[in-house]
């Protein structure tokens, strides 16, 4: 039971949170302040876990779908206002939120941990710099894009 209350914090959080934080952005977005800007980039944050659905993780799904149908209309929306808008979906990485859910250490993390073929769990550490590319300039002719940071998932 309390892997799908879990499911619904994080689906009401998620896609419910992105679509408000993301309508008030987009309509901001265009406003005086920018001319002053060029351009620039928002990165979204998905899961590998959409690829193969454990039981239990229909919300938190639905919602990760979401973000990243969203992060692909808003490439196409964006784009002309030379915004890029891009994901990232990270496999298992270890944050206070996957200690706190019991994740670290449970016979979910082995099985995890058994599929991912650079064979352990994801630091911040190696999804930062993933997000660091995509916000700069060496990212200027990627938008819309869902890029994988799994280990190999």
């Amino acid at each position: 039971m309390r892997r799908v209350a879990n499911d619904r914090a994080a689906a009401a959080s998620g896609a419910k949170g992105f679509t408000s934080w993301s309508a008030r952005t987009a309509d901001h977005i265009g406003q005086p302040v920018t001319p002053l800007l060029a351009g620039g980039s928002i990165i979204n944050f998905s899961t590998t876990v959409n690829r193969n659905p454990p039981p239990g993780t229909s919300l938190y799904i639905a919602s990760k779908s979401a973000i990243e149908a969203m992060t692909q209309v808003f490439a196409k929306e964006l784009g002309p206002r030379k915004i890029r808008v891009n994901a990232i979906s990270p496999g298992e990485v270890e944050t206070e939120g996957t200690r706190s859910a019991g994740i670290v250490g449970s016979d979910f993390e082995k099985q995890m941990l058994q599929q991912t073929p650079l064979g352990r769990i994801g630091q911040p550490d190696d999804i930062a710099p993933v997000a660091v590319f995509l916000a700069s300039d060496d990212a200027r002719w990627v938008t819309g894009e869902i890029l994988a940071a799994s280990g190999g998932l």
